[in-house]
Parts: structure tokens; sequence; C-alpha cells
């Protein structure tokens, strides 16, 4: 390419390739074994592996070769690996295949401006526009071509043209910096460059441009965003129009006769993907978010939607990659640190998760999401101080919102602050009436606090909705035998270690029942055993173990345990009510108590 000379030496002018096109309507089929080898040829592409992804790219031509679509592809791979004639020969053939595929006319633009064909390069940029009115990369093309030829002014509104469909277009703010440098304008340039910064801070071409537009050792640092992001445009375009068409149902059935008429449409090819995501069709979806990635490979919001599906489906891992993958494209996207910080948190990598969800507040701190992802991750760590402040910044924001409340509920119950947990659990479900956790919240902060009936009450609600519910049914057993009810006791125990044998409440309770039936004793002396091997500084444990020794008439030893107990649970009127009764019997035998 020819340099511009500018203030500081040479530079060259940027431009970026797209990587895959799509045509057709979003339906879903079976995959062909030429659509199977371009997907892999383009994935290979994307990852740099040139020489590897021509193989696949060569099969899926040569299996459907009246295909247009794995002709450009090839031409993109050969273009890479520097075989510019071949790659021109694979454009051309791709147009002589659809005339009105805009990417293609786009493709044969870039290799044109590479040759230093400008005059070419400008006509097949126009063309791309004429095909596709919004297509923001043909408009930043186009300046380059403009600028190849000395036409400064008509490629700077070539540039403003492609910020207004794209306004994250990163190239388009630096090349705009890089002619209002040229033209003298450094102030001008250095707002363009820092803005393009903040969209990419590893965007080395801008940062290093910094230094040279200020001679007097002034740093600009990147501030806040002058410009909606191009996701952001989509979302409120999204909403608008589903008011207009009078719900998202509505707008579903538009977009899909509108994919139907123009397939290479990237916007709305993932609004279509936003679409059915809302509406559980994953399938429909994925393939959706596929053909918006195929039409432009770095169109980030395309691999954060497909995370957002394989983490709706349980499919965590995989999620974390496309996340991860959204965020090399686009480093500051608020949406895919959100998902991956929650992401990681559900998997257990607590520092990755809130790192990730602490960046998604910076980027747009009006996040609830990542108040409550922060929340979640900080008290996983066992960082209350951290978690309550970041979870009280999201009320802050949101005071009904369910998230919030419930991670708030969740660290009361940690701290031991049972009357603030029943606020937060009692206000998460007036947001989310059905909520099974909530309500499980809601009622162990209500054991906490004493209110053990009705404690019992919201743990029989919880049973109803998940019968398969561990911790409700362990918590209900032990309530039932507090209250006597030993049959409903070791029912509810029963039913929990058939399922889990190593949990260590349904252990004590059952261990509690036997021994309060007066039989199995030396089975509920195993059995609180294992319990206090998973818990042994439990006090509930050690008052049930107390219970078990006294039964089998080692009271000195029992004696011990309760009174530990009782030192641990004070207010606990059971266990001072068991240590009398083991001090009682241990009076006639001999052997008094101090």
């Amino acid at each position: 390419m020819r340099p511009f000379v500018s203030r500081g030496g040479g530079w060259c002018f940027l431009l970026v390739l797209i990587f895959m096109v799509s045509f057709g309507p979003a339906v879903v089929s079976a995959i062909t074994p030429a659509e199977r080898a371009f997907h892999k040829g383009s994935e290979l592409l994307s990852a740099g592996l040139h020489q590897e992804a021509l193989q696949f790219l060569r099969q899926a031509a040569g299996l459907e070769p009246d295909n247009p679509l794995y002709h450009n592809g090839l031409g993109l791979g050969l273009a890479r690996i520097g075989k510019v004639r071949e790659a021109q020969w694979e454009y051309e053939r791709t147009i002589k295949l659809a005339p009105n595929l805009a990417p293609a006319h786009y493709n044969l633009g870039v290799l044109q401006y590479r040759l230093g064909n400008y005059e070419q390069a400008a006509a097949n940029f126009r063309r791309a526009l004429m095909l596709r009115p919004s297509y923001s990369k043909a408009y930043n093309g186009l300046s380059a071509a403009l600028a190849g030829q000395g036409k400064l002014p008509e490629a700077l509104g070539s540039l403003e043209q492609a910020l207004e469909f794209n306004p994250d277009l990163v190239p388009a703010y630096y090349n705009i910096g890089v002619i209002h440098e040229i033209q003298g304008r450094y102030e001008e340039a250095a707002k363009y460059f820092a803005e393009a910064l903040a969209l990419n801070p590893g965007y080395q071409k801008a940062s290093n441009r910094l230094p040279v537009t200020f001679t007097d050792g002034r740093v600009l640092r990147p501030g806040i965003r002058s410009r909606k992001s191009r996701l952001e445009a989509i979302k409120s375009r999204m909403m608008a129009q589903a008011r207009a068409a009078g719900g998202m149902a509505q707008l579903l059935n538009q977009y899909e006769r509108k994919v139907g008429k123009t397939p290479d449409d990237t916007e709305a090819q993932f609004i279509l993907g936003e679409l059915y995501r809302e509406q559980g069709e994953y399938k429909k979806a994925r393939f959706a978010y596929l053909k918006a990635r195929q039409l432009e490979a770095d169109f980030a919001p395309a691999y954060q939607g497909l995370g957002a599906i394989y983490q709706a489906q349980g499919k965590i891992k995989q999620a974390i990659s496309y996340y991860r993958q959204a965020l090399k494209l686009k480093p500051n996207y608020a949406d895919a640190h959100l998902n991956l910080g929650g992401a990681y948190i559900l998997v257990g990598r607590y520092e990755a998760g809130v790192k990730h969800s602490q960046k998604a507040v910076e980027i747009n701190p009006e996040t609830t999401v990542a108040y409550a992802n922060l929340g979640a991750g900080y008290t996983a760590l066992n960082k209350y101080a951290e978690a309550r402040q970041a979870l009280l910044a999201g009320y802050q924001l949101a005071p009904e919102d369910y998230l919030i409340n419930s991670n708030l509920a969740v660290l009361s119950l940690r701290g031991g602050k049972f009357a603030g947990a029943v606020d937060y659990s009692k206000k998460a479900l007036a947001a989310k009436p059905n909520s099974v956790d909530a309500r499980l919240n809601l009622a162990l902060a209500l054991l906490g606090s004493g209110q053990s009936e009705e404690a019992g009450a919201e743990l029989s609600k919880v049973v109803k909705a998940e019968p398969g519910n561990l911790v409700a049914r362990s918590q209900l057993a032990n309530i039932y035998r507090k209250q006597g009810k030993y049959r409903r006791a070791s029912n509810q125990a029963r039913y929990v270690l058939r399922r889990d044998s190593k949990n260590a409440p349904a252990q004590a309770v059952l261990a509690f029942v036997y021994a309060e039936q007066g039989k199995r004793l030396r089975t509920a002396l195993r059995l609180i055993d294992r319990a206090l091997k998973a818990k042994p500084k439990d006090a509930d444990f050690l008052h049930v173990r107390a219970w078990v020794l006294h039964k089998l008439g080692r009271n000195k030893e029992a004696l011990k345990l309760a009174e530990q107990a009782a030192g641990r649970l004070p207010g606990d009127g059971e266990i001072a009510i068991h240590v009398e009764i083991i001090k009682k019997a241990l009076e006639p035998t001999g052997e008094p108590t101090q």
C-alpha cells in the first residue's frame, strides 16, 4: 500500500478484511459435507491457520462449484497467503455466480486496494454500497481508496458515514485521526485516536500516534464514548421496532421475512438470533448467529449470542470460549465481560469471575447484573465486605431487582444476619414469585431467626415445587425432628440419603430419630460420626452425638459434647434441656457433676 506522509513519518492506511459471507434464508437444515468443510476452513482462517484453512476451503468449493459463498471464502484464504491473482479470480467467480452479493464486491475492492489500484478499488466499494447502503466497512474501504487518490475531504466524509452505521468501527476512528493529523488538526486527531483506544485499548496503531501528536509531553487518555455503540444502537432499534410491531412475537415474524429477502444483512441476522433466543428456540438462534458471523467474522455480538445460547443450555465451557472470542474482537464489550464473569463464577473460577464482572461495571456502571455477579463472586471468596459494597451499589440502582436481593439474602445468611436475610428474600420473591432459590433462602433465614413453623411452611412449598431439592428436604427433616414428628423426619432423611448417602444434615436427623426411639443405636452413632467428619464443629451435630451417647449410657462423653454444643448455641432450648437430662443421668451412678 502507498504510504501517507504525515508528521512523524510515513504511515499506512489501515483496512480491515471481512472473513466470511453468507446468503440464503435463515432455516435450519442438515449440514452438507461442503458446508462442514467451509465452516472448518473459516474457523481455521479466523485462528490465523491459513494453510490449514485452504485445504478445507478448496474442498468446499470443489464439492459445490456453483456456490458463491465457498468461492468467496477460498478467495479470502488465498489473499491471506499472498496469492493475490488467484484470490482475484475467486472473487470474480463469486460475483459472476452472485452479482448482488455485496461482500464479494467489498473483498475484491480490498484486493484492488492492496495492489494499488485505487480507482478500481473505489468502484468496487461503491458497488458494495449500492447493494448494501449500511455497509460500514465498505465506507471505510472507500475512504482508504479515496485517500490513496489524494481526495482527503471525500475520504473523511466516507469515514463519517461508516461511523453512522457502525459506531464501533475502530479503524474508522483511527483513519479519521490520520486525516486530521495530515491536515494539521492535531487536537482533533488526538480525540479520534483516543476514541479508537477507548473501544480497543490494545489497538497499537492508535496508541503509537498519541505521543506523535503531542510534543509538549501531554498525554490524552481515552474518555467516555461520545457515540452510542453499534450494539446499543441495534438494541435500541430492536426495542423501538418491537413496540411498533406490537411485541417480540410480531417482530420475530417481520425479521423472518426480512432475512428471507435480504439474507446478507448482518444486523438483521443478529436480531433474528436475539429474538429466537428470547423465545427459547436455541437451534434457530444459533443458526442466525452463525450466519451473522459468516457475514462479518469480526462481529463480536454474534459470538456473544452463541455464548449465551450455550450458557442457557448449561454448556458453560463452550459459552466461555465464545465470550472470550467476543472479547478478543471487542475488548471493551460490556455484555461479554458480564456474561463471561457470570460463567466463570458458575464453574468456580471466582477470581476470574470477579475480574470480568468488575470490568463490566467499569464500562457500564449502570449494569445491575454485574453488581449481582460481583456480589456472588466476592461472597464465594469469603470477601464479605467487598460483596456487600458491590451488592448495595446494585441495590441503589434497582432496589427491587431479583438477583441483587437474592445475593444480599445469601450474604446476610452467611453473616448470620437472619432478619436482613428474611427481608431481602421476601423482596426477591416479590420480583420473582416462582423462584425456588429465593423461597429456600427465606426458609433458611426464618429458621435462623427461630421461626421454625414459618420456615417449615416455606420448605414444604419448595419441596412441592422441586421434589428433588435435597437441601429443603434435609432442613424440613430437622424441623420435623425438633417438633417430635419422627416418622416424617425419618422419611425425609431417608429420601435424601437414598440420593446422597453423604448428606450430613440428613445423617444427623436419622441418627437423632434412632436415638430418640431407642433403637439401632450403633447405626445412629455411625451416622452422626460421618456427619461430624464432614462438619466437625457443627453445634447441632455435636448435640445429636451427645444424645446418641446418652442413649448408649456413655453419659460422661455425652455431657462434654452437650456442653460444647450449648456453648456454641446458647439460646437453643432443646440443647439446654438435654444437658440437664444428661447431668441427672450421671447423678445416681455416683458421678456427681461440678
